[in-house]
């Protein structure tokens, strides 16, 4: 979670298993006294976790900017390094005209996939959402 004043700010993020080997994931950002929440959805198993927690921090983003930003994930990847596992992840948006790829990444402390792919996504986008938080 960030201090600094220009950027989104974690409430919440929780992983809900479904009965049915699926799940889902929801996160809560905020910003400037307001919040957004956004849901994922996926299987339970290692990419599953990622991809619900990445889907689930881009709709929280998109709410956020009143979808004047339209990021989407172009892949997510949990890798060991160090006895942890380090989630990348590349998010792909158009800016000013521009098509970017924007990568981030974030250690999955104590195997938490989908707080890892929740961190990695704003590692990605911070800078760039700067400009639509207002």
């Amino acid at each position: 979670m960030s201090t600094d004043t220009t950027r989104l700010r974690i409430e919440r993020i929780e992983a809900l298993p479904g009965p049915d080997g699926r799940g889902s994931a929801e996160v809560e950002l905020s910003f400037d006294g307001r919040q957004w929440t956004g849901e994922g959805q996926g299987l339970l198993t290692r990419e599953g976790n990622l991809r619900m927690g990445a889907e689930a921090t881009l709709a929280a983003v998109r709410a956020a900017v009143d979808d004047r930003l339209a990021p989407t994930l172009g892949g997510i990847k949990a890798v060991r390094a160090f006895d942890e596992w380090l989630v990348i992840v590349s998010i792909e948006v158009d800016v000013a005209g521009r098509h970017l790829r924007l990568l981030g990444a974030e250690a999955a402390v104590g195997g938490d996939l989908v707080r890892g792919s929740v961190l990695a996504v704003l590692d990605a986008l911070n800078r760039v959402l700067e400009r639509y938080l207002d």
